[in-house]
């Protein structure tokens, strides 16, 4: 997962959480991944730029 929200930085919750189900088959919830993510201490950070440049492509 460590790996994934490095190369995803930019991801909502639920896009993890459907990005782990691809790559395991496990699905997990979003409060799940919020507190994996949390106890980590893995950070997600927004950058608003890229989600709205990303979303209208």
């Amino acid at each position: 997962i460590a790996e994934m929200v490095e190369q995803h930085q930019d991801y909502t919750l639920a896009e993890y959480c459907e990005s782990w189900q691809e790559k395991t088959g496990v699905r997990v919830s979003e409060s799940t991944m919020c507190r994996f993510l949390q106890k980590q201490q893995l950070t997600v950070k927004k950058n608003i730029s890229q989600r709205s440049s990303r979303s209208s492509g």
